[in-house]
């Protein structure tokens, strides 16, 4: 009898073992399953151009910029995640591996940056720019260098206390490198606007200081060959949306078509003579954007993110120039929009009860996992936070965009 009892557990226990086998199975299988599946979302494409209009030092040139381009990825990652190679190392499965590498990290970006990662939390709101036990109180009444600068990390010393680090400290080797190719780029570039853009950029690379190379960018006009790099876009920030992450783009135009492009502007001073308006209006009068942009949630292309760069670059040379930009924020007014030039304004006015933001609350609410006060991102939540000068009804629009004129430009728009 007592052999039967023993003989019986035997079965029982190596049976339980066995389905135990068959679950952790089950569950891995399910687990590559779901990452085969994600990475059924993308799709490798082979980008291409005729490269056989290139003079001789524009094809020189490419595997330089290419090059530097490609270091941007490691920054990214840094500032996105943290140590790459510590990452990728934990992960024994190719495909998740695969798809590690597509997202900078172990969070889905398609997927409200869901951790796919077996041990890994949720992302920080604050991505590798903060320390991860950080809140918004300490770093506002901490007293940091450069608090505010979009081109820094802030780190936490050994005695607890916060500190910050500037980029081009942090990426001190990686910089160097980047701006040895942008010189040696620059020393073969026959396009003079784009010699000037790579050498001020290769400089900006060692002090973070990017406003005179992002000037010279503006200013080109018959460049072949276009680099847009280092940290230019604050998207990967949720904490502050304040800190600049690096990437990098290279370019080749197609100057035929622009040539196509380029003569609609010989247009624009007799279309200008032609506007229906009294002739006081056609000088040079402050600027005046009324934004309006929100709705899908999408990946921006690189060209309409350069855009904004290029409006904002704008807007600081017209700023050099004294010339006053009134901005006028509508409902909803969201996005990259936001982010960029819609509060650049010597004056940001808004409609009343206007969706101001980047990300919208729901996203936000998903993110740092706390519920939102009430009229948040809304125009007059948004003007009792400093973001606003002031709240106009449309009705009251033209009349005090008139008044704004005349003190501005000391003038009488209607004499």
């Amino acid at each position: 009898m007592k052999k039967a009892i023993v003989t019986l557990a035997l079965l029982v226990l190596v049976s339980s073992c066995k389905e135990d086998k068959k679950e952790a199975v089950s569950n891995e299988e399910t687990a590559s399953t779901e990452i085969q599946n994600k990475l059924n979302k993308y799709v490798s494409v082979k980008l291409t151009t005729d490269l056989t209009k290139l003079s001789e030092n524009e094809r020189k040139m490419l595997p330089m910029l290419i090059k530097a381009a490609d270091k941007m990825n490691d920054l990214f990652w840094y500032e996105a995640y943290g140590d790459k190679s510590q990452l990728l190392d934990s992960i024994t499965d190719e495909a998740t591996k695969t798809f590690a590498k597509i997202n900078y990290g172990p969070w889905d970006r398609l997927d409200n940056n869901k951790p796919f990662v077996e041990g890994v939390g949720e992302k920080p709101a604050g991505a590798n720019f903060y320390p991860t036990d950080m809140t918004k109180e300490e770093f506002q009444a901490a007293d940091i260098v450069d608090k505010t600068s979009i081109y820094n990390f802030v780190c936490r010393d050994e005695n607890g206390q916060l500190y910050s680090i500037p980029y081009h400290k942090q990426f001190e080797k990686e910089v160097k490198e980047v701006s040895f190719l942008l010189f040696e780029a620059a020393k073969l570039a026959e396009d003079e606007g784009l010699q000037k853009y790579l050498e001020l950029r290769a400089l900006a690379l060692l002090d973070d200081n990017y406003q005179p190379s992002d000037l010279a960018w503006m200013d080109m006009k018959t460049n072949t060959l276009d680099l847009v790099i280092g940290p230019i876009e604050t998207y990967e920030d949720h904490l502050f949306g304040n800190k600049a992450a690096h990437e990098a783009y290279v370019l080749v135009k197609d100057q035929e078509w622009s040539a196509r492009l380029a003569k609609f502007s010989a247009y624009l001073p007799e279309l200008q003579k032609g506007l229906p308006v009294d002739e006081a209006y056609k000088k040079e009068w402050p600027l005046i954007i009324l934004s309006a942009s929100g709705g899908a949630r999408m990946h921006e292309g690189v060209l309409s993110l350069m855009q904004l760069a290029k409006t904002s670059a704008k807007l600081a040379k017209l700023a050099s120039k004294n010339v006053p930009f009134i901005s006028i924020l509508t409902n909803p007014t969201t996005g990259g929009t936001t982010a960029s030039y819609a509060m650049l304004g010597d004056v940001n006015i808004a409609e009343p009860g206007a969706l101001i933001g980047f990300a919208g609350p729901r996203v936000i609410k998903q993110t740092i996992g706390q519920d939102l006060p009430e009229g948040f991102q809304r125009s007059e939540f948004v003007k009792d936070h400093g973001f606003l000068d002031a709240i106009i009804h449309r009705h009251e629009l033209k009349q005090r965009i008139a008044d704004m004129i005349v003190f501005f430009s000391h003038e009488n728009p209607t004499a």
